[in-house]
């Protein structure tokens, strides 16, 4: 509490600046429509299914838990949602903590924060009940605390275990920091380190063993298969400018010969740089290699999109510092210079893009109120309608939206599988003529389906429209 104090205390003037993003994700979690794996979860906790979540990467532990709780209050939105913004002012605080230990600038540090705090994509994930925010907060903080030279105590248990329960795209960052901190306790004889330790092992055992499980199963379906650089890097750099969400990453990787490169200057910057730029180098190359060897060794892929998430502040921490320590050499008005630029051009053309009622990897769930709305007039037109929903949309409403007593009206929905086309197209059809309705969400262009409709009408604003079929 005293270190929360201090840093308060030395941003005193412009805390008012964290109240901006802080709304922001406010007004998410109350406006943007519930996402398929927050309705997955929140079925798993209604229905108790609890062996279920060994088995599924979609388990994101202490997110899971937080859902349970919110689940006595209620089944609005809110409910489900109410630890998002409390895990987010831990991770601002992080972004604080971790901006005035290691950037001497104020430029720097309001840069840091800016684009780690405030990202749209950041935004998007922290307003959403997955664990991704939770995994961030208990990062930011356990970085802070190694750079600060620290002895692992109880505290630095505490941020490992909620950067692992919260999702385990943490885990080989806390594997590293973990493996640090266990050299220096040995080299230092820190013994009354020995006990936190040892949980923060068997936890990260657990989670090994869990993903190994889960991976075995098939279900870990976010990630790439070619290389840190390819594919964290590259989400890094593509969710970093906010672009439309790509649904296959594997296609695109970069050269080799840039990862080797990548590799060196890691190891250049590890042996000649300051203190806390080798720590992070360290650590970056430690994820590296337990990265590859995790996808070699069993498969485990690649961290991308929001998985990557969690790398963000490592990664931004290590290319700031690097910047403030080698551009201050030409001059300090240089540094200041480029951090004003960096600044304005992400206010100017990254953060306009931040949506109140939708986040980019989860067009097709908030477009499902005017889907269901449309649904709606048509069963009060005529109760006995046959009517089917895309594969996507289908697992949100039978997961959540079936149980809101607003739409009892609809009763049942068809689902039709979109995802063989053109190989199924025959089957698919034979299951289409069933159906007098089927909605197409905005990512299912209807000219690319040959099937027979009469009838198109947009639904929404977001690119949807439902076929009235022959």
């Amino acid at each position: 509490m005293n270190e929360v104090r201090e840093i308060l205390g030395y941003y005193k003037r412009f805390l008012w600046l964290l109240v901006i993003p802080m709304v922001c994700v406010a007004v998410k979690i109350g406006y943007v429509p519930i996402t398929n794996d927050e309705a997955y979860t929140w079925q798993l906790v209604q229905q108790q299914y609890w062996k279920a979540m060994v088995g599924t990467a979609n388990t994101h532990w202490l997110n899971t838990a937080c859902v349970y709780v919110g689940s006595f209050f209620g089944k609005h939105i809110v409910c489900i949602r109410w630890h998002c913004a409390l895990f987010y002012g831990v991770y601002l605080l992080g972004l604080l903590a971790l901006a005035k230990q290691n950037f001497t600038g104020k430029y720097t540090q309001f840069l840091f924060v800016l684009v780690a705090g405030c990202h749209p994509y950041i935004i998007d994930y922290a307003c959403l009940a997955r664990g991704y925010i939770i995994a961030m907060a208990g990062v930011v903080w356990l970085l802070h605390l190694y750079l600060k030279g620290s002895v692992f105590n109880r505290s630095t248990a505490l941020y490992a275990g909620i950067a692992l329960l919260g999702n385990y795209s943490s885990l080989f960052i806390v594997i590293a920091i973990v493996l640090l901190y266990s050299t220096t306790t040995m080299q230092k004889r820190y013994w009354g380190a020995i006990v936190p330790l040892l949980c923060s092992i068997v936890l990260i055992v657990l989670a090994v063993v869990q993903l190994l499980f889960i991976g075995s199963k098939n279900d870990l379906v976010v990630g790439g298969s070619g290389s840190f650089i390819s594919s964290t890097i590259y989400s890094f750099v593509y969710d970093g400018l906010y672009l439309p969400t790509q649904l296959n990453f594997n296609g695109w990787q970069l050269s080799k010969w840039v990862s080797y490169v990548v590799f060196i200057v890691l190891l250049f910057v590890a042996k000649y740089s300051k203190a806390a730029l080798q720590k992070l180098s360290i650590i970056l190359l430690l994820v590296v290699v337990l990265s590859t060897v995790a996808f070699w060794v069993a498969k485990v892929p690649f961290a991308m999109q929001r998985a990557a998430l969690v790398y963000w502040p490592l990664l931004l921490v290590w290319l700031l510092l690097l910047a403030e320590e080698y551009l201050k050499k030409l001059s300090s008005w240089f540094t200041k210079s480029i951090a004003i630029i960096f600044c304005i051009g992400f206010m100017a053309f990254v953060l306009p893009k931040t949506s109140f009622t939708s986040c980019k990897d989860w067009l097709p769930d908030a477009a499902m109120p005017a889907v269901l709305a449309d649904i709606v007039l048509l069963r009060n037109e005529n109760s006995a309608t046959p009517i089917a929903i895309n594969h996507v949309q289908y697992g949100t409403w039978y997961n959540y939206y079936q149980y809101l007593p607003k739409y009892a009206t609809i009763k049942h929905l068809g689902m039709v599988d979109f995802s063989g086309y053109p190989v199924l197209a025959d089957s698919t059809d034979k299951k289409l003529r069933i159906y007098q309705f089927v909605y197409l969400c905005n990512r299912m262009p209807v000219l690319q389906y040959p099937f027979s409709y009469k009838e198109v009408k947009p639904v929404g604003s977001l690119g949807d429209s439902r076929l009235q079929l022959y």
